[in-house]
């Protein structure tokens, strides 16, 4: 763990709150990708807008209640995957391994 690296707003909430983290914190930043990838922001304040609401939700909103932008839900399992990324509970992301296999799938369904 390194004490304040990265750019905040691809920081998973463990890492700006000075928590210890895992390699669930990148898919975090993953999600803060996807999110802005799905969005199609035309802006960085309208991504910091987006983003800077789903952390300010906290723990006590489940990751298929994260309100994403309504351009990012086009697609409900894209839409679903992002939400998963975000999630504040390290434990509810999925790894690096299911990520990808849910992504393949989706792109295989285009």
């Amino acid at each position: 763990m390194t004490a304040g690296a990265g750019t905040p707003t691809y920081m998973s909430p463990e890492q700006s709150s000075s928590r210890k983290y895992s390699q669930k914190a990148d898919m975090y930043s993953v999600g803060v990708v996807l999110l802005s990838m799905l969005s199609g922001f035309r802006t960085p304040a309208e991504r910091l807008d987006a983003i800077a609401i789903i952390q300010s939700m906290g723990p006590v909103v489940a990751p298929q209640d994260i309100c994403l932008p309504e351009k990012a839900c086009f697609n409900p399992r894209a839409a679903a995957l992002t939400r998963q990324l975000l999630a504040y509970d390290p434990a509810l992301r999925p790894s690096a391994e299911e990520a990808l296999a849910e992504a393949e799938s989706i792109a295989g369904e285009a």
